[in-house]
């Protein structure tokens, strides 16, 4: 009998918590150029993920600079807006998929990947920002 209470117990523990952090994720959806200009003109925040040296050489306009490599990168897109979706980009997509991972549990409705990057980007042949 104890048995069967104590596994009782157990799975509802389990379910319970995998509830818990299956509900605390955000979605997570990877972007084209053509999307992303789509999104971020409906409202999506645009962050950039790229070291500051990379930023200095141009971004996409509206964009955010918040290196994922820095000490305070999670507690930056923290202070983001949440009732907001955001977009993280970088070079071609690699520091943006683990900048997700970082950040799954904040609370944004939606994380959208930019998959390419800049390099995709300037392949489409759209225009950077240069910081002044």
């Amino acid at each position: 009998m104890r048995f069967k209470i104590l596994l009782f117990l157990s799975v509802q523990f389990c379910y319970t918590y995998l509830s818990i952090a299956q509900t605390q994720l955000s979605l997570v959806e990877n972007i084209d150029h053509v999307l992303l200009q789509e999104k971020t003109n409906k409202g999506a925040q645009l962050v950039d993920v790229r070291t500051n040296k990379e930023f200095s050489r141009g971004y996409i306009a509206g964009a955010k600079l918040i290196n994922i490599s820095s000490d305070y990168f999670v507690e930056r897109i923290d202070q983001l807006d949440k009732t907001k979706p955001i977009i993280l980009y970088c070079a071609v997509g690699v520091r943006s998929t683990a900048a997700i991972e970082m950040i799954r549990n904040l609370g944004f409705p939606i994380i959208y990947n930019y998959i390419g990057g800049i390099r995709d980007w300037k392949r489409n042949k759209l225009s950077l920002v240069k910081p002044d």
